[in-house]
């Protein structure tokens, strides 16, 4: 059953979430936490920001800063104000240290650092269609979704399918994620979709994830941290691994090792299954018996 957004729905919910976003080149010393620990001031060349802070923003401030984790969440939660007090210390510590700022509306979304480099979710959205039109509609759309966090596609090809064994069906298909605010690379995970009930339920078993990084060379003008156009070498990466997916030849080989294995025996005893099992799942004697 498909869940989610249709493609050209999601297509537009992240075209509109375009004119939102606005990403800053930042040095330590121009970000500052407010005295109540939830907004940042940030001094541009042209303005000063007031922001918002997501709690995606918060756990990277805090990595960028060395504050531990539990430290910086149990500020949060009993004293807000030293949050201010350590997070602004230590910022001009780092002095010159350059960041980018990724923002949306009046929320500070990511603190990364000068070797981020952006692939939005409208570029691979853009690179993806492009791909799917081959199909002419033979695909599948089983689910989509985007947060705050990410976007994900998960999608099935119709025409590459066959029997492991009577009734036993599976169908070749893919799963892509993509985070703008450093949740991840750009991922393509090829996937089998495995029929294991009458009413069409289906099992996905994932292959090996085709990874496509963010990051890149810090040795760059502050100009070009920003800029989209980097982004088209990395696009055509994640194309090259969609089609990887998506490969007949490399399904057949996958189908062919999962008929083999339905023919060849166990050949350990039945005590030897018992022990790997208690291993494994970590049984206790009563769930063994």
């Amino acid at each position: 059953m498909k869940t989610g957004l249709s493609l050209t729905e999601m297509a537009a919910k992240v075209e509109a979430q375009i004119a939102s976003k606005h990403d800053y080149v930042v040095n330590s010393s121009a970000v500052e936490m407010t005295d109540a620990g939830d907004e940042l001031r940030v001094y541009t060349n042209d303005e000063v920001l007031q922001l918002g802070i997501t709690e995606t923003m918060h756990r990277q401030l805090a990595q960028a800063t060395g504050i531990h984790g539990q430290y910086y969440k149990k500020m949060q939660e009993s004293a807000p104000h030293l949050i201010a007090v350590n997070v602004n210390h230590w910022l001009r510590q780092q002095g010159d240290r350059t960041h980018v700022l990724r923002t949306m509306g009046n929320q500070a979304r990511a603190f990364l650092g000068g070797g981020y480099e952006i692939i939005d979710h409208d570029q691979v959205l853009m690179a993806l269609m492009t791909e799917l039109e081959k199909f002419n509609g033979d695909l599948e759309i089983l689910s989509t979704e985007v947060t705050d966090s990410k976007l994900y596609i998960k999608l099935a090809f119709p025409q590459i399918e066959g029997e492991v064994r009577k009734g036993d069906i599976i169908r070749s298909g893919a799963t892509i994620y993509n985070s703008e605010i450093g949740e991840g690379g750009l991922n393509v995970y090829p996937a089998n979709f495995r029929l294991i009930c009458t009413n069409g339920m289906t099992r996905m078993e994932q292959g090996e994830r085709l990874t496509v990084r963010h990051s890149g060379s810090k040795i760059r003008d502050i100009g070009e941290i920003l800029s989209r156009e980097r982004a088209n070498a990395k696009l055509e990466h994640f194309v090259e691994n969609f089609t990887v997916a998506h490969d007949e030849a490399a399904f057949q080989r996958t189908l062919a090792q999962m008929r083999n294995s339905t023919e060849r025996p166990i050949e350990v005893s039945a005590e030897e299954l018992l022990n790997r099992a208690k291993k494994h799942f970590g049984l206790t004697l009563a769930e063994q018996k």
